[in-house]
């Protein structure tokens, strides 16, 4: 058993390494629809489990993003949309980078919508507060 923690240790840098910069296939991609969504950053696992939300749980929200927990946004009608990283290149990445400081605030966010399996997410373009 050790020796399969410690291998999945080993490796697991390696998927994240070789994931970068990944072109995605358009044809897997299409329906990605432009929006813009205004409401509050909230860390996923809190907001699922006890609905972690709101100034006071901003610490500890971004603990736990910064810990790897996803990050969605919260409207002011209740819906959820899960947040995700667009990773094709390094500049891509910082809005995202950006949003995962700005947990417990009003922003707005701009990207590409797509659901998949029952889940809402947006490829997160730009991010704004307000």
């Amino acid at each position: 058993m050790k020796a399969l923690l410690m291998a999945l240790t080993l490796l697991a840098p390696l998927g994240v390494s070789a994931h970068e910069g990944h072109k995605h296939d358009p044809e897997r991609s299409e329906g990605g629809k432009e929006v813009t969504v205004k409401g509050e950053l909230v860390d996923m696992a809190c907001f699922m489990a006890h609905e972690g939300k709101g100034k006071k749980h901003a610490e500890c929200g971004k603990m736990c993003v910064t810990g790897g927990a996803p990050l969605g946004i919260l409207t002011a009608d209740g819906k959820v949309y899960l947040l995700v990283e667009d990773h094709s290149s390094a500049k891509a990445k910082k809005p995202y980078a950006q949003a995962k400081e700005m947990v417990s605030d009003t922003v707005t966010i701009k990207g590409a919508a797509y659901e998949r399996g029952g889940v809402q997410a947006i490829v997160v373009e730009n991010v704004a507060k307000g």
